[in-house]
């Protein structure tokens, strides 16, 4: 049984987060979700506290909500051994992923007007943990036509961590994440995303 999130205080949207495991993920089969995608779409999912990831490429639909990504997608692939299939929870969502795009953006639809929503995507370091890294990225959100901000992350400096921005779909039902990695050679790594339901 996984235990509730404590209340959360007052925050400002997007954020970054830093959690230790599955315990502080912020994953629980208690929620409601509209997206769960686990990238790449190799056939092996996974589930973390109860939680059904979907193994999802770039572009697809299920459960009646949409995602595109337009710009350069990440199409290049990551799953050196012990592949994921030998790993299970936490580990295998943030064992492998898609990277390659220096400026993406991961496009939602079908969201309920008027719904708050919190996206979430998760990572992990890659290489070495070090306090100032090349992985650097911009996070910016946008629910239709109004921009809900930006946030700066260097990926390799925290050992695992959320980008995560809470919002109210407007009356497209769509939500619209870009990503740009300021250096081509080490670009945004694409584990795993969330949307969750908050009311």
């Amino acid at each position: 049984t996984v235990a509730p999130e404590p209340p959360r205080p007052m925050a400002t949207w997007p954020r970054v987060v830093a959690f230790t495991g599955e315990e502080d993920s912020g994953l629980s089969a208690g929620r409601t979700y509209t997206h769960l995608l686990d990238f790449p779409a190799n056939g092996n999912p996974a589930t973390v506290n109860g939680v059904d990831f979907l193994a999802a490429g770039t572009n697809g639909s299920a459960f009646g909500y949409g995602w595109q990504t337009t710009g350069i997608a990440p199409t290049l692939t990551w799953n050196d051994a012990p592949n994921d299939s030998t790993r299970g929870g936490l580990d295998r969502l943030l064992w492998d992923f898609q990277y390659g795009s220096t400026n993406f953006t991961l496009n939602l639809t079908g969201l309920t007007p008027g719904r708050t929503y919190e996206a979430r995507l998760y990572f992990r370091f890659f290489g070495a943990l070090v306090a100032d890294s090349p992985r650097d990225a911009v996070f910016s959100f946008a629910a239709g036509a109004t921009s809900l901000g930006s946030v700066a992350h260097d990926l390799d400096t925290l050992a695992r961590s959320r980008v995560e921005c809470r919002y109210t779909a407007d009356a497209s039902g769509a939500l619209a994440l870009n990503v740009v990695s300021l250096n081509s050679g080490s670009t945004c790594h694409l584990y795993g995303f969330s949307n969750e339901e908050v009311n």
